[in-house]
């Protein structure tokens, strides 16, 4: 029986192409899992994707953790259906491709800033707030290989992806002591999607597998203390 078994957890961008997979896999695992959507349109794809499992343990909140106020409206109506989450998942954000770091004009720049670092702050706060107050939970941060290795051309996610590695560190750090775990996934291959599929090649991570890697992470209570895992696996 997975540790997952009655568990809640809550996805945040599980209506994006890797999300999607993760969210199949929770639920695969036994867990009933939230998901905050933005649009009816988005909605009905996940929902439509997970159609085929047996068991239907999709919940979908109306939210939108791009901004502070949205957060709120979604974290109050999350906890009046549940009494408690047990993990939650951050996989946000997008790539970016154009030009050199110093000729990125300031729109693009804040653009990116908000949709790959400010808004896993805002998802930090809502559900480490959560978590610090049942002190207990799993929160889960998926980044990529972009936050160690300069991508030319696409160099603000670089830096915007270190900046999120470091964000891990410190909510582990600050919150060390109070039943709370974080992590964070890195990704170091591009990831099979449903809209990639066709073209991936050999040794590319699927969005599945990310999804069973955190599911196995979640029970190995052996992993508490370390806060960066690769995938596929390498060594410190």
């Amino acid at each position: 029986m997975s540790q997952l078994d009655g568990k809640i957890a809550v996805v945040a961008g599980g209506t994006g192409q890797v999300g999607e997979g993760i969210v199949k896999r929770l639920i695969q695992a036994g867990a009933t899992v939230i998901v905050p959507v933005r649009s009816k349109n988005a909605a009905n794809q996940l929902a439509g994707y997970l159609d085929s499992l047996p068991d239907k343990r999709l919940v979908l909140i109306d939210g939108d953790l791009s901004n502070a106020e949205s957060a709120a409206l979604f974290r109050n109506e999350l906890l009046r259906k549940f009494s408690r989450i047990d993990l939650a998942v951050a996989s946000l954000g997008g790539w970016w491709k154009g030009r050199k770091l110093h000729e990125v004009n300031l729109d693009d720049w804040e653009s990116i800033l908000s949709n790959n670092l400010t808004s896993h702050f805002i998802a930090g706060k809502t559900f480490l707030s959560i978590f610090l107050q049942q002190h207990q939970g799993m929160y889960v941060m998926v980044n990529g290989a972009a936050s160690e290795t300069v991508v030319p051309g696409s160099a603000p996610i670089s830096v915007v992806a270190a900046a999120q590695s470091m964000m891990a560190r410190s909510f582990a750090m600050e919150n060390h002591g109070e039943g709370v775990r974080v992590h964070s996934v890195v990704i170091q291959t591009p990831v099979i999607t449903r809209q990639n599929a066709e073209n991936a090649r050999e040794g590319w991570v699927s969005a599945e597998q990310v999804g069973t890697f955190i599911c196995d992470l979640f029970e190995e209570e052996g992993t508490a203390f370390r806060v960066t895992h690769y995938l596929p696996h390498k060594e410190d």
